[in-house]
C-alpha cells in the first residue's frame, strides 16, 4: 500500500494487540485486502431493490446488509452450481457488475484495469457458461439470483439464536428478547431484563458488551427493582444494514423505529443510558423525545475531538487511519480478530494487550468467576456483530458535544480516570461551566465501571418513569 500515514508501520501497528503467534499470517492476509481496496474493489455483494433491478452494495462488506443481498461467494457459487464450472474472484466482480448494469468499459474505468483485460475475463465468463450472448448469461443468472434473495431463510434468526442461547445460559428466565414489528418493514430487535414490574431504563448498549448489567450483577435489578430494555443497533444480532445510508442517516432511522416503539409501549419517559459507542444513538434518542426522557447518562463515551488529538496507541492510531480510508477494512480487521482470539488464552492474552496500562480494567478482566461469561460474549457474540461493530466506529467519527448540549434534560457523564480510549481530559476542558455533571472515577478504567454499576443503577433509579410498564 501507499506510504502515506506510513502505510508499512500501520499495517504492523494495527496487529499489536493480536497474539504474536497470529500476527503474521492474519496480518497477510489483511495486506491482500488492503491492496484489493486500494485496486478500487470496494463492492463485494448486489441488493434487489424494490423496482426489481440490482444494484452494487456501497458497503463495507457484502456478508450483512439489507435483507435483499447477495455477496461475492455466493454469486460464484451458483454461477459454478448452474454451469459446473468455478469463477476466479476477477470474474465474479465482473460479472456482479454486469447484472448490476454496467458495461465492460463501465467497470473497467471504475476499477482501473484495462479494458482488453475486462473483455478478456468476459470471454472466460461467457466460455465457462457456454452461452453466445452476454444478455442471455446476465438475464438468466438475474433470475437465479433473485429467487436465491428472496427465498432465503430469515437471515436473523442464526444472530437471535446467539443471542438467545447466551441469556439463557447466564441470566436464565430474568431476561426476555422480543422482535416487534411496527410495519412498513420497520424491525427491532430488544432485550428485557430484569423484573417485568420492575421501572424501565433504555440502555445504549456499546460495540464489544451489548448486554448490561453483566451476569454477576443481575441481583442488582431485582434488588432495585429495574429493568434494563437494551434495543440493538442495525449490524448485531442478525439485524440488516443498510450501507447505501450515511452513518448519521441510518442511525437516524433506527431512532424513529425506536422511537416509535417507545411511544407505543409507554417507555418514552424512562432514564437513557450509554456505553462508549452508544452516545450517538442515545443523544439521537434524546433529541427524538425531548424533555419526556428524566435524564441521560454516558459512561465512557469516545470523545472524537475537532483538534489535534492527544498521543494514542499505535493499534488505534493505525485503526483510525486505515478505516478512515476504507471503512470496509474494519470488518475484515475484526473477523481476524476474532479468529485470533478463538481461544480463551489467546482472548486473555490480547486483553492484556489493549487493557495493559488499565490497572482497574485488568483486574476486572482477570477474575476467574467471570471468564466463561466473557469469553462467550466477546468472541461467541462479537464476531456475529461485526457489520454492527464497524456501523458504530462509523458514527463516531464527528464531535458529538454540540448536540449534547443543545438537550433540554439532566446529563451526567462517567469516566475512569485510567481510561486511556475516551479522550475525556480534553472533553471534560471543553464541557468546563457547561450545565453537565462530569465524574471522574479515580479507581476505574473504561471498562472495570461496568463491573461496579450500582452507583449508575442507583442514580438511574432515583429518576424517570414512576408508573410501571411491561412488554406484551
Amino acid at each position: 500500500m501507499g506510504n502515506e500515514g506510513g502505510g508499512s508501520d500501520l499495517l504492523r501497528d494495527i496487529f499489536l494487540p493480536f497474539p504474536v503467534q497470529e500476527r503474521q499470517a492474519h496480518k497477510t492476509q489483511f495486506t491482500k485486502t488492503v491492496e484489493a481496496q486500494e485496486q478500487g474493489s470496494d463492492r463485494e455483494g448486489l441488493v434487489l431493490s424494490a423496482d426489481g433491478h440490482f444494484r452494487e452494495m456501497a458497503a463495507p462488506d457484502g456478508r450483512s446488509t439489507s435483507p435483499n443481498s447477495i455477496q461475492d461467494v455466493d454469486i460464484a457459487r451458483i454461477f459454478e452450481l448452474r454451469y459446473g464450472n468455478k469463477l476466479t474472484p476477477h470474474e465474479t466482480r465482473l460479472l456482479r457488475g454486469m447484472i448490476a448494469g454496467s458495461s465492460v468499459k463501465e467497470i473497467s474505468a471504475q476499477d482501473r484495469v484495462s479494458y482488453e483485460t475486462r473483455r478478456n475475463q468476459l470471454k472466460s465468463i461467457m466460455g465457462k457458461a457456454g452461452v453466445e450472448r452476454q444478455t442471455a448469461l446476465v438475464s438468466h443468472l438475474s433470475g437465479l439470483l433473485a429467487v436465491k434473495m428472496l427465498n432465503d431463510p430469515e437471515k436473523d434468526r442464526v444472530g437471535q439464536e446467539k443471542i438467545s442461547t447466551y441469556m439463557d445460559r447466564f441470566y436464565g428466565g430474568a431476561a426476555r428478547l422480543f422482535s416487534p414489528h411496527l410495519g412498513d418493514d420497520r424491525q427491532l430487535l430488544i432485550l428485557d431484563i430484569g423484573p417485568t414490574e420492575g421501572k424501565p431504563i433504555i440502555h445504549m448498549h456499546s460495540a464489544f458488551f451489548p448486554v448490561f448489567p453483566f451476569p454477576d450483577d443481575l441481583g442488582l435489578l431485582h434488588k432495585m427493582n429495574l429493568r434494563v430494555i437494551t434495543p440493538f443497533r442495525p449490524g448485531y444480532f442478525g439485524l440488516p444494514v443498510d450501507w447505501n445510508l450515511k452513518p448519521p442517516e441510518r442511525m437516524a432511522e433506527f431512532i424513529d423505529t425506536l422511537a416509535l416503539f417507545l411511544e407505543s409501549f409507554d417507555f418514552a419517559g424512562a432514564p437513557v443510558f450509554s456505553h462508549a459507542h452508544g452516545v450517538s444513538a442515545a443523544i439521537l434518542l434524546c433529541q427524538r423525545l425531548g424533555n419526556r426522557v428524566p435524564q441521560l447518562i454516558l459512561h465512557s463515551a469516545p470523545f472524537v475531538s475537532a483538534v489535534a488529538q492527544p498521543p494514542q496507541k499505535p493499534h488505534i492510531r493505525a485503526q483510525a487511519l486505515l478505516f478512515n480510508r476504507f471503512p470496509k477494512l474494519g470488518i475484515e480487521f475484526y473477523r481476524l480478530f476474532a479468529k485470533a482470539i478463538a481461544r480463551p488464552d489467546k482472548l486473555d492474552e490480547t486483553l492484556e494487550k489493549i487493557f495493559g496500562d488499565s490497572t482497574p480494567d485488568i483486574e476486572a478482566l482477570r477474575e476467574p468467576a467471570r471468564k466463561p461469561w466473557l469469553h462467550a460474549i466477546i468472541y461467541g457474540l462479537g464476531r456475529g456483530n461485526l457489520p454492527g461493530i464497524v456501523s458504530d466506529i462509523n458514527a463516531q467519527r464527528y464531535d458529538w458535544t454540540e448536540d449534547l448540549l443543545k438537550l433540554p434534560i439532566p446529563i451526567t457523564m462517567h469516566y475512569g480516570e485510567h481510561d486511556k480510549y475516551s479522550n475525556f481530559q480534553e472533553l471534560r476542558h471543553n464541557l468546563d461551566g457547561k450545565p453537565i455533571n462530569f465524574h471522574i472515577n479515580k479507581n476505574a478504567g473504561m471498562l472495570s465501571g461496568l463491573f461496579m454499576p450500582e452507583p449508575i443503577l442507583q442514580t438511574l433509579a432515583n429518576g424517570g418513569l414512576s408508573e410501571r410498564v411491561r412488554i406484551i
